[in-house]
């Protein structure tokens, strides 16, 4: 038996690539195999670990000693591992563990090498399916005799390694050390590998360290908070089907041989239309026979009983959860106040690693969208679009338009990610009911909204000017509001000032937020502090357009949520 030792750090979803792709290419035991692991940036383990439960779990704390305790408790074979390493190619470790008992002069057995990696090394020999070569004569790859990628040795010979060095720091210090003088460390001459191709491959997209400048790809999106984003929130992983024998003629390879498995969002079926298409054939002919007014008038018809229907399909009481209407939503929060924030399609864009005008993809403020969305405190609220689940009034024809085309990747993002663990969900959209409706009680509904403002002592936390360019007053029955400015668009680039300001606030203070996505992360950690924290977003800006009696076509709803 060998024992394997794998090191990992905040690569959660690497480190599941590396664990599923040894298990199928070698067939080896779940309890062969020690993982010492660090959790540095805000990434959990947990999920790899129950995906793999039988594997010793090494939390690191003193990777020196936690290492030595390993390796002395190992068997009689050692094969060191990484999590960047993909195994591509069945191996059969029981009998490089003979090769390397009936070989003395053989110091490990790679699984990296073989003859697609060239140049071959010189003082090569075959012997039937194994060759070796003189690691010392040799440069790059076939001269490189310890590494901890995927490489077999003796455990008396990784003893002996270890004996002569002081404090191990890390995983790499403890490759680098012995390579800047290997022959003071090692005595054995050849190195042996698997002549027709490797069997694992190094995907070299990301770093974890700056202590050595090790080359990696970093075209594409892959730093380590997204790839766990996707990984533990999304269900994506490392696409190891895809990967199974691929051909390569490098050890390092990058973002071209990180595949992974699709998103459930973007995969799933396009949105039921059956039955539409002889009345889409209809309103295509009618813009040539008629005006725009009847064609207008189909279209809304048509779209209207295929939102009734969606509607209607997801009204399971298993996948439907609790959302409160407009109405409902104010009384939830003039009766129980509690902090809030509010989800819609931008901040799933973000989540999901796009952009916004509001703000730019960032991978910490979309993790934290996801854990509040998924795992929001107990004692906040969180908003989602009620129009996806009800269609309690007629929606303005722009918001029609969303919803019919755009708008079905979010319900499908909505149906997937949605939690059915909580009580209660209030409308995302109860800030922005003039922008969205066609036909509701406005006066009555703006004015029992600024009856949540009464008699409090209020904070406005707003992008620098914004409110400066409206006329009507939403919080005109509080007795008191102060406005502190914030960056108008990527707020979250200056989250660490903003917070500072906002914790200098008396918290006897109702503190509203207009800061984008941003917002989201501000209302949590000041409800965390002990702060009632509204994020508000267009509310105060919708009731200024009521007023006013604003135009709502389409191009006037796109100015309305452009960015001020």
């Amino acid at each position: 038996m060998s024992t394997i030792i794998v090191f990992s750090k905040d690569r959660p979803m690497q480190l599941h690539a590396y664990l599923e792709s040894l298990v199928r290419a070698s067939g080896c035991q779940q309890g062969q195999i020690y993982v010492l692991y660090r959790e540095v940036l805000p990434v959990r383990y947990d999920k790899v670990k129950a995906y793999f439960p039988d594997v010793h779990w090494v939390p690191e704390d003193d990777f020196d000693s936690q290492l030595r305790k390993v390796v002395s408790e190992a068997d009689e074979h050692i094969m060191f591992g990484c999590d960047d390493v993909v195994f591509i190619n069945e191996f059969d470790l029981q009998m490089m563990e003979r090769y390397l008992d009936g070989h003395e002069d053989i110091l490990a057995f790679s699984l990296r090498l073989g003859q697609n990696i060239k140049p071959l090394p010189k003082g090569l020999r075959r012997d039937g399916a194994i060759f070796s070569w003189p690691w010392e004569d040799n440069a790059s790859h076939y001269g490189y005799p310890w590494e901890l990628d995927c490489t077999l040795y003796r455990k008396n010979d990784v003893l002996g390694i270890l004996q002569k060095l002081d404090k191990v720091q890390s995983p790499n210090y403890f490759e680098s050390i012995p390579e800047e003088n290997p022959r003071e460390y090692i005595t054995t001459k050849r190195m042996a590998a698997y002549f027709e191709r490797s069997s694992a491959i190094v995907i070299t997209v990301n770093r974890v360290q700056d202590t050595h400048p090790n080359g990696i790809d970093d075209s594409g999106a892959t730093d380590v908070l997204s790839l766990f984003i996707q990984y533990y929130y999304e269900d994506r992983y490392l696409d190891i089907d895809r990967l199974w024998k691929c051909k390569s003629d490098k050890v390092h390879v990058g973002t071209e041989y990180f595949m992974l498995t699709p998103s459930v969002i973007s995969d799933l079926p396009a949105e039921d239309n059956k039955g539409l298409s002889k009345w889409r054939h209809l309103i295509h002919n009618l813009r040539y026979l008629t005006a725009g007014n009847l064609e207008d008038i189909m279209r809304r018809q048509v779209q209207d009983a295929v939102i009734a229907d969606r509607l209607q399909s997801m009204t399971d009481a298993d996948k439907r959860p609790a959302v409160l209407g407009p109405e409902a939503t104010i009384c939830r929060l003039a009766k129980q106040p509690e902090s809030f924030c509010r989800f819609g399609d931008g901040e799933f864009t973000l989540m999901r690693g796009g952009s916004i005008g509001f703000q730019k993809y960032d991978p910490k403020l979309a993790l934290a969208l996801w854990e509040i969305f998924c795992e929001p405190d107990d004692h906040m609220y969180v908003g989602v679009p009620y129009q996806q689940f009800e269609m309690p009034y007629v929606f303005n024809d722009c918001v029609r338009e969303f919803y019919f085309t755009s708008g079905s990747w979010v319900r499908k993002f909505l149906n997937r990610y949605l939690p059915n663990n909580r009580e209660i969900y209030i409308d995302t959209g109860f800030n922005q009911v003039y922008q969205t409706y066609r036909n509701m009680n406005f006066f009555d509904y703006y004015e029992q909204l600024k009856k949540l403002f009464k008699d409090k002592k209020i904070t406005v936390i707003a992008g620098e000017g914004i409110l400066d360019q409206l006329d009507a007053d939403v919080f005109e029955y509080a007795v008191d509001t102060e406005h502190i400015p914030g960056p108008k668009t990527n707020a979250f680039d200056a989250y660490e000032q903003v917070l500072d300001k906002a914790l200098k606030i008396d918290k006897d203070r109702l503190i509203c937020v207009i800061l984008g996505p941003c917002s989201k992360v501000l209302v949590r950690d000041l409800t965390k502090a002990g702060y009632l924290a509204w994020d508000i977003g267009h509310l105060a800006k919708d009731y200024d357009s009521y007023i006013k009696r604003a135009g709502r076509n389409r191009e006037d709803i796109a100015r309305f949520y452009a960015p001020d």
